[in-house]
């Protein structure tokens, strides 16, 4: 498998794990030093984040039923250079940018900006 499929198919076990309620597919794209965030308020002219560390996030996962959105998922790779990568991961929920590295020809996901999208 080739870089752009192995980083696509982390951004699906991302994605579908979270969907799924699969948090050991989701666990196996994560860095463990990953953070989710989110802007807590975009209308309020803040800096606040909302951030999310590993353990708590795959804790949340594991505590609940799988999601009710479509399973339908676009992953757009929109760039990688050497032992990095960006990608865009939009589904019915939500749209995340992920950042992908490296390791030792395993990619994990290092951080994910996301938002939820309007119903």
């Amino acid at each position: 498998m080739g870089d752009r499929e192995a980083i696509a198919a982390v951004a699906r076990d991302y994605l579908e794990g979270w969907l799924e309620s699969d948090a050991n597919r989701l666990a196996g794209s994560l860095h463990p030093d990953v953070r989710k965030r989110s802007v807590k308020d975009p209308v309020a002219g803040t800096l606040d984040l909302d951030e999310l560390d590993v353990l708590p996030w795959l804790d949340r996962v594991r505590a609940r039923d799988p999601q009710p959105y479509s399973r339908e998922v676009e992953v757009e790779i929109l760039g990688v250079y050497d032992h990095m990568a960006t990608v865009a991961v939009l589904s019915e929920p939500f749209m995340d940018y992920l950042h992908l590295a490296r390791f030792d020809g395993r990619w994990l996901i290092v951080n994910v900006l996301w938002q939820e999208r309007p119903s």
